[in-house]
């Protein structure tokens, strides 16, 4: 693979695998084989910084990728599992740790450590994200220890601090 790899993650539906790499920020596409789980690549897509977390939407029509040391969020869009379009770039984020979308997938959960708090957006048909009110959940000062999670088919996030 091209590049120092970060994050990874398999597509819903298991026939991709997109990768983050820097320090040409980008996501790869590769296809993987159902009979032995060889992987072709496909494609590639560029992002606005370098990539720290990886996530698809449950339907595998968007790629999200948070940047750290960028401090942003960004929605890739995905047409047959690959990565055509960059759709949109939530800035602010500082400390971006990840990106996850809930179980009804209309909710992206953003957590921002440096600034103590998740950011929340709802993600719209066509991928762009739209703060919700309330935009945010604060957290306790300096008290990320980045553990968290949603259960499946749960409304409820669990959060360590």
């Amino acid at each position: 693979m091209p590049g120092q790899v970060q994050p990874m993650v398999v597509s819903p539906d298991k026939r991709y695998l997109y990768v983050g790499v820097r320090p040409e920020f980008r996501v790869l596409a590769y296809r993987i084989a159902p009979d032995d789980g060889a992987l072709t690549f496909a494609t590639e897509s560029a992002l606005p910084g370098s990539p720290t977390h990886i996530s698809t939407d449950h339907h595998g029509r968007f790629v999200f990728v948070g940047s750290y040391n960028a401090g942003n969020v960004s929605v890739t869009r995905l047409q047959d599992g690959l990565p055509v379009e960059l759709v949109d770039v939530v800035e602010g984020l500082d400390g971006c740790h990840s990106a996850n979308i809930t179980p009804d997938n209309r909710t992206l959960w953003v957590p921002a450590l440096k600034q103590d708090r998740i950011a929340l957006f709802t993600l719209s048909d066509d991928g762009y994200l739209a703060a919700q009110e309330p935009a945010e959940v604060n957290t306790v000062e300096g008290g990320w220890s980045a553990s968290y999670g949603v259960p499946p088919e749960s409304t409820i996030c669990v959060l360590r601090q």
